[in-house]
């Protein structure tokens, strides 16, 4: 949109200039008209259309999605509107709700990273009716710990900032993930996608990196010439001649097996070199001004060439110190027994099922239909501790495919006195 500043209520002063852009369109006359609609008044108009259809059918409304557009609006503006919107409804017994809190639409003050403590926009809390939470002043102060960025989940303090313009990405792949119930899985991609985590707030990592902290990862691709950076931006200033800086680290055959296994990675900081930075669409040569006192992103980053037809996974994604965190090669023993949901579910024509032994056991995986009947025996073995996984071809013990619907999987473990059971339900369509 052209146009911002238009003041809540009407304002004749205020009112900006028609861009001649948008001169004949059905803006226009939206612009024309709104010394008239502009008002309180008609906006309690417009509300009493869906007032007269609650009393006339007698039926609860609720109004799910409500709000003036920050980059458009001023504060004072939007605070006056929202007010009168929101006390319209509560007076009328509608129920609301925003849309989304941490958008353009949101609760926080313009241009900051929308951090609870510190950057909640307090007029627009109050025009909202609600109580605002005591706000701080935010103060950068070196990290002199380790943190983590991905362990089943984006880590609190960070926001996905990825950029995926082919292929998929999920962070909740339950594709043989190393512990835990799920890890990230990279596919396809192009050239320069990357996978991207955004510290909020930025972070002071020059105490981590003098001390010697590393980045701390498991990889896994089955594709031996896959090339992937690893890298941190800091910030771009109101500086001219700044730039979001980058420190890379590129992670190649010599660096990871890429077997189709977990490999655990354990990269000093130190370690990373300038690369650049891309900024107002062109290339900007490493000039030695990375700041690692204002770390703003994470990325994984397909950077040498696209990634078509290939598979990585990520898991455990962690600052450390070395001293305290050893390089392992050896998967974690789950701490529990316990039977992962398939996957994919629904599925067709194959689906793979996960399961963690916390001990060595003899194991029993079996599939059976709705009636209770089995139908396939998948595994029926000695086990060691770890995690396994087996694949089901939608086919009985005698290689006959079945139909689709609900089947059940049932997992029983027994070992060293103690028997663990646990059954889940998956769907097949055809």
């Amino acid at each position: 949109m052209n146009i911002a500043g238009v003041p809540f209520p009407y304002d004749a002063a205020r009112m900006p200039d028609l861009p001649n852009s948008l001169k004949g369109t059905w803006i226009e006359s939206i612009y024309n008209n709104y010394p008239e609609n502009g008002t309180d008044a008609w906006v309690q108009s417009q509300i009493d259309i869906a007032v007269n259809f609650m009393k006339s059918r007698n039926v609860p409304l609720w109004c799910g999605e409500f709000g003036a557009h920050i980059p458009n609006s001023t504060t004072q503006d939007r605070a006056r509107w929202l007010q009168t919107v929101r006390s319209y409804f509560e007076a009328n017994g509608i129920a609301w709700s925003m849309w989304e809190f941490a958008g353009s639409f949101g609760i926080y003050k313009p241009g900051s990273r929308g951090l609870f403590d510190y950057d909640v926009n307090i007029p627009i809390i109050e025009a909202l009716g609600l109580t605002p939470p005591p706000q701080k002043e935010f103060i950068l102060t070196p990290d002199t710990t380790g943190f983590k960025m991905y362990d089943d989940f984006i880590a609190p303090g960070f926001r996905e900032s990825s950029w995926i313009s082919n292929g998929t990405l999920s962070f909740y792949s339950q594709d043989r993930p190393l512990s835990g119930h799920y890890c990230i899985h990279w596919a396809d991609a192009d050239r320069y996608n990357n996978i991207g985590f955004q510290f909020a707030p930025v972070k002071d990592m020059s105490e981590l990196v003098a001390q010697g902290f590393a980045i701390d990862l498991w990889v896994r691709c089955a594709q031996p010439s896959v090339n992937i950076d690893i890298r941190f931006l800091d910030t771009k200033t109101d500086v001219p001649e700044d730039h979001p800086w980058r420190m890379r680290y590129t992670i190649d055959n010599t660096v990871a097996a890429w077997n189709g296994e977990w490999q655990h990675l354990q990269i000093p900081l130190k370690k990373f070199t300038e690369q650049g930075s891309w900024d107002n669409n062109q290339w900007y040569n490493p000039w030695g001004d990375f700041d690692w006192t204002q770390i703003d992103q994470f990325q994984i980053v397909a950077e040498h060439s696209n990634l078509h037809g290939i598979d990585l996974y990520f898991d455990n994604i962690r600052i450390v110190d070395p001293k305290i965190v050893r390089v392992e090669r050896k998967v974690p023993v789950p701490s529990c027994s316990d039977l992962l949901q398939n996957y994919p579910n629904p599925f067709n024509p194959t689906t793979r099922i996960q399961y963690n032994l916390a001990q060595p056991g003899k194991v029993d995986l079996a599939i059976f239909d709705v009636s209770g009947k089995q139908l396939n025996q998948l595994v029926s073995a000695m086990q060691a501790a770890g995690r396994h996984g087996v694949e089901w071809n939608g086919k009985n013990n005698l290689g006959q495919a079945v139909t689709s619907g609900v089947y059940f999987y049932r997992l029983i473990v027994r070992g060293n006195g103690s028997r663990f059971s646990e059954t889940k339900k998956m769907i097949l369509i055809k």
